[in-house]
């Protein structure tokens, strides 16, 4: 029995189909779950804020001496503030990627899910980045696998970024998924454009 698909047919279909040949390693959704992603992850940033106040002020001593009996849950706090930060900043890329792409890479790790956005969008974060003293993609190198790692800090961890670097990264992201950045406004005009036509 012979081959049910020609390989040149199969090549051809793998070139004109919306996904990439490692398809496996991809979600397709459509493209308006963008802004449910970026919801997300715009939430678990403020909430890491929050955790990491919590975190400040229960290192101060007088906070202890206000308090009927002490509750040392500090270190829960870092924790979750840490693994939300990588979080949130996992879902922002992964709305890019849905907005621009209808798909996301199946991934944990932030540099591979910033070197499958397109192009113009990667420059656009390096380029905000860059204007706030930020190399992204070397910060993303370095923390690429945190959320994993910060999950379980006592078994295997690279190092911890300081809360503000990382939320100062995660507002560069927050700012180039909102509607008005660049990439969201080329998109609307190429839209606005094809409907016109």
């Amino acid at each position: 029995m012979g081959n049910l698909v020609d390989g040149e047919v199969l090549a051809t279909i793998m070139r004109e189909s919306a996904m990439p040949p490692d398809q496996n390693n991809w979600v397709e959704m459509p493209n308006w779950l963008a802004d449910a992603y970026r919801l997300a992850g715009e939430q678990l940033r403020l909430t890491a804020v929050d955790l990491i106040t919590d975190v400040m002020k229960m290192s101060d001593r007088e906070y202890w001496r206000r308090r009927e009996r002490p509750e040392p849950r500090h270190l829960g706090y870092q924790i979750a503030s840490w693994t939300m930060q990588a979080l949130a900043a996992e879902y922002l890329l992964k709305s890019l990627s849905l907005r621009d792409a209808g798909r996301f890479r199946k991934s944990h790790d932030l540099l591979k899910l910033l070197k499958v956005l397109e192009q113009q969008v990667q420059d656009e974060i390096v380029g905000q980045g860059a204007q706030q003293g930020i190399a992204i993609p070397e910060f993303l190198e370095k923390y690429r696998k945190s959320f994993v790692e910060w999950r379980y800090p006592f078994e295997d961890m690279s190092a911890i970024p300081e809360p503000v670097e990382f939320d100062n990264v995660l507002a560069v992201l927050v700012g180039v998924c909102e509607p008005g950045s660049l990439q969201a406004r080329r998109i609307l005009e190429t839209e606005n454009r094809r409907l016109g036509s």
